[in-house]
């Protein structure tokens, strides 16, 4: 099962945006299948705090990177997401090599 929680503690779970955080509890908890759903997180995860970049926080690229890596286990087939993923991490500095 998918988990935003995996590495947060209850204070980094308390300072995230709570209508991001009550979707994402959604598509984890109701509706784990829902692709639909989990591209609507994926964009509202992708401009969390004015956008993803790289002086955001690194709680907010935590949890950007749980949330592709959780989305990319869930749909292992899709390839425009690894792609867009690999440009994402490579944006922020955070390619593993």
């Amino acid at each position: 099962m998918s988990s935003i929680g995996n590495g947060f503690s209850e204070k980094d779970l308390s300072d995230i945006d709570s209508e991001w955080l009550a979707l994402a509890k959604d598509i984890l908890l109701k509706s784990p299948d829902n692709f639909s759903q989990w591209e609507n997180l994926i964009q509202k995860t992708e401009s969390l705090n004015g956008g993803i970049s790289k002086i955001s926080s690194s709680q907010d690229i935590k949890l950007f990177k749980t949330i592709y890596e959780n989305f990319l286990n869930k749909f292992p087939y899709m390839e425009k997401y690894w792609c867009d993923y690999s440009y994402w991490l490579v944006k922020l500095d955070d390619f593993p090599l």
